[in-house]
């Protein structure tokens, strides 16, 4: 192992390597930075403390983006996207414009969408894993709540955020009662309707979730 002073140092630039280094940058940059939206009219949260714990619009923004895409580009229409917090890394700012390199800051892992079949009670128990942190606690031990008096979850990665699915909760309940009941969107009606644990539905996601089922 050498530092990057020693290789400085020690070894010469290649100029034909470099160049190609160069031009790949140059293009990066240039694609970066084209506008996708010209004004986002509000914050779109990715902060780590919020992505991981709870619903944020951003979160709403990606599985809302991967249920569109799920309704026609595969065999079957989905019925509810979910993708995992620790996955969104970076905030889109308010009244500023977003472009390609935003998005990328957001989903910087270059994921592929994939479409699994599962069961009702796959989901149950999906569900159940994603609100099962223990609780947040302040320096003097006491838990930590939101604006709506509900103790929050200590961040992880693996809290999904959510489209197709409508999930009640209760932290203040042990983990694996803290669900109160799921509601799955119906792709055809677009209506939501209670969660059958031995019905067969079609989850849209990344492929890093995808690839653990």
């Amino acid at each position: 192992m050498i530092t990057h002073d020693e290789a400085k140092k020690n070894y010469q630039v290649n100029p034909t390597v470099k160049a190609m280094i160069d031009d790949i940058q140059a293009k990066y940059k240039a694609e970066s930075f084209k506008v996708v939206i010209d004004n986002s009219p509000v914050k779109l949260s990715g902060d780590r403390m919020d992505v991981r714990v709870r619903e944020t619009n951003l979160g709403n923004a990606v599985a809302d983006a991967l249920l569109d895409y799920g309704q026609s580009d595969f065999t079957h229409k989905s019925n509810l996207a979910v993708t995992n917090g620790g996955g969104l890394r970076e905030t889109i700012a308010k009244d500023k414009p977003i472009t390609k390199g935003d998005i990328i800051a957001v989903l910087p892992f270059g994921n592929s969408v994939a479409q699994i079949q599962v069961t009702g009670q796959n989901i149950y128990d999906m569900f159940v894993k994603s609100l099962g942190s223990i609780l947040q606690v302040d320096e003097s031990g006491k838990n930590v709540f939101d604006e709506n008096g509900q103790p929050l979850l200590e961040p992880s990665g693996g809290f999904l955020q959510v489209a197709g699915a409508r999930v009640y909760y209760d932290t203040t309940l042990p983990t694996e009662k803290r669900i109160l009941s799921i509601d799955i969107l119906d792709p055809e009606t677009g209506v939501y309707k209670p969660l059958n644990t031995t019905e067969t539905y079609y989850l849209v996601t990344n492929d890093f979730l995808a690839c653990w089922w």
